[in-house]
């Protein structure tokens, strides 16, 4: 969704961070609960332009009480 848009927000974070450092967070928040949630896993240049590749990775493991995903 928003390609263009995420693009840009690629763009904007290999200003702040390494590539091989935002590849490394990236492949782990795809790979985490929070990031195969679908529903509330927010839309790729919202997670870069928030710069979330910088947040806990253990927050993208972690589930409700309920077994459902947080919201992110």
């Amino acid at each position: 969704m928003a390609k263009a848009t995420a693009l840009k927000a690629i763009d904007k974070a290999l200003m702040k961070v390494l590539q091989a450092e935002l590849l490394a967070a990236v492949k782990e928040f795809a790979a985490s609960p929070v990031g195969q949630s679908g529903e509330f896993c927010p839309h790729p240049a919202t997670w870069f332009n928030g710069e979330r590749w910088t947040d806990d990775p253990a927050e993208w493991q972690k589930t409700s009480r309920n077994g459902s995903r947080p919201h992110v």
